[in-house]
Parts: structure tokens; C-alpha cells; sequence
């Protein structure tokens, strides 16, 4: 399956049956997204506005520290639970100022289909206040790793095949996608494909 090495991580000090086996990008893609309107340039603009996200302690560590970091106060963040929304009409409504998103897709869908004037913070810009760490990741159970170890490597070894070949041909990947999941938006999986095509793997 799918998950995030953020939600992967507490899950395992829970004593969840479940590894993570690989890395979907080099870097994290993670921003922050606000509307270009609310003036938020730099992490210390976050104080003050109200964060809009799924109530997890890490994403107020995070947000507390990335403030705290460039010089805001991190205790005046108001921070509500939202969930997985589509956050333009949440932030168009003040309901909150800004949210935890993807560059690869949310801030594509925002800014580049939707026309949304948005701005991001990027996390892989702030590394000196912020580890870099991988999101999303592959991960299977433990026990499937130990019954049947040639299964999770040949699917690895497929997978990156197909990594591969997108990386080479992201219209391709994108036809593909939309051939298996057709109910997808079009433009969106184009864009993403091309976004993320060249970000799949670091040069070498």
C-alpha cells in the first residue's frame, strides 16, 4: 500500500505490523499553501493565521518549529481539524488560512488548473529548521515480508520499472494512469506526471 513515512513511524512505535520498503521521491514534497491575498511570504507570517489540517501532533510540531525558527511565536498558530477537503474554498471562506499540501498535485490543481493565485513554503527550502524525509513511501506487513520475500521483491523490482519508464515518458504515464482509473481529472494526472516525472529520482 500507500502511506507516508509520518504516519508510518508513530504506527510502528504503536507496534503495527507494518514496514515501509521504498521511497516514492528523493526529496519531501510537502508545502504549505496559503492564498497569495493573506501576504504569508516567510514561516513567521504563520503567526497569527489559523492552520487547517487532520489534527496529527506532528503537524504542529512541525508548523510550531518551522515559526518559531524563522523568528514568529509559534502559541499564536491557531490550528483546527479540517480533513481531507478541497482546501481553495476553506481558505476562500476564511474558515482557514492555510494547509499541508502536496506541489505534485494539490498546488498544481490550485494554481496552474484552477487559476487559484496561491503561495507555498516549500519544507525542502527550510532544512536548516526541518529534516528532509521521505513522503510518501511503499509499505507492506511484516509478515508478508517473512512468509513470502520473493513476492515484495519482485514487486519492487516491477515497480521501479514502471517508475522508470515514467520518468522517461510522463505523457505515457499519465495515458496509462487515466486508462486504469478514468473517473482521475485529466489535466490534473498530465500536469502531475510531468511535474514529478524528473523528481522521481535524484541525477545518478
Amino acid at each position: 500500500g500507500i502511506s507516508y513515512a509520518d504516519y508510518l513511524i508513530p504506527a510502528r512505535l504503536a507496534g503495527v505490523n507494518i514496514t515501509s520498503i521504498a521511497a516514492m521521491l528523493p526529496h519531501n514534497e510537502s508545502s504549505l499553501m496559503s492564498l497569495t491575498s493573506d501576504g504569508i511570504t516567510r514561516p513567521a507570517d504563520l503567526a497569527g493565521m489559523t492552520y487547517g489540517g487532520f489534527g496529527g501532533q506532528l503537524e504542529q510540531q512541525l508548523i510550531s518549529t518551522l515559526v518559531a525558527c524563522d523568528g514568529g511565536d509559534p502559541s499564536t498558530v491557531n490550528f483546527v481539524e479540517v480533513g481531507n477537503i478541497d482546501y481553495v474554498p476553506g481558505m476562500e471562506q476564511d474558515r482557514f488560512d492555510f494547509v499541508w499540501v502536496f506541489e505534485g498535485w494539490d498546488v498544481l490543481r490550485a494554481r496552474d488548473l484552477g487559476d487559484v493565485e496561491i503561495s507555498t513554503l516549500r519544507f525542502i527550502d527550510y532544512t536548516d529548521c526541518i529534516p528532509d524525509w521521505y513522503t510518501p513511501v511503499i509499505a507492506t506487513s511484516d509478515s508478508l515480508i517473512e512468509s513470502d520475500p520473493e513476492l515484495v521483491r519482485a514487486f519492487l523490482e516491477a515497480t521501479a520499472r514502471g517508475y522508470d519508464y515514467a520518468m522517461e515518458h510522463p505523457d505515457e504515464a499519465a495515458s496509462l494512469l487515466l486508462q486504469a482509473v478514468p473517473e482521475l481529472d485529466q489535466g490534473l494526472v498530465e500536469a502531475s506526471a510531468a511535474y514529478l516525472g524528473p523528481r522521481y529520482a535524484d541525477a545518478g
